[in-house]
């Protein structure tokens, strides 16, 4: 599943950077990383169901990517956290405590702010993949 699962995170990275995005909160740049997504599900074929705000037990996630088990393949779910600005211990303690989540195969952070996305290092957070994807911005 962890050849999957990367395959999946790195369609998501190199989807994501083709976009410039304009937002002024996280609201608006959630609205903005899921239409891209959607449009990316549609256009790849990948299958992934794209799910804004969704209440879990330990917490809500920003943006969730699912795809259901087919008959070769496992069920996927990949956990994206959107800032628009953070402390790397913030966004450490709330990664890990999504990655803690046994249903959830992979954590990835988004953000605008470079500053962040260079201070937060991609592997592996709670034993499950984690990437960072520093988006392209306008301002």
């Amino acid at each position: 599943m962890t050849v999957t699962v990367h395959a999946k995170m790195d369609a998501v990275s190199r989807e994501l950077a083709r976009y410039r995005f304009t937002a002024s909160n996280e609201a608006e740049l959630q609205d903005a990383v899921a239409s891209v997504l959607r449009l990316h599900a549609v256009r790849a074929g990948t299958g992934m169901d794209v799910r804004r705000e969704v209440i879990a037990a330990m917490g809500r996630y920003d943006i969730l990517l699912e795809n259901q088990p087919g008959l070769h393949g496992d069920r996927i779910q990949i956990v994206l956290e959107l800032k628009v600005k953070s402390s790397p211990a913030a966004v450490e303690r709330q990664t890990q405590k999504y990655a803690l989540t046994p249903d959830v195969s992979a954590v990835m952070l988004v953000t605008t702010s470079q500053r962040l996305a260079s201070q937060v290092v991609s592997g592996t957070i709670g034993g499950k993949p984690f990437g960072v994807i520093a988006l392209r911005t306008t301002f």
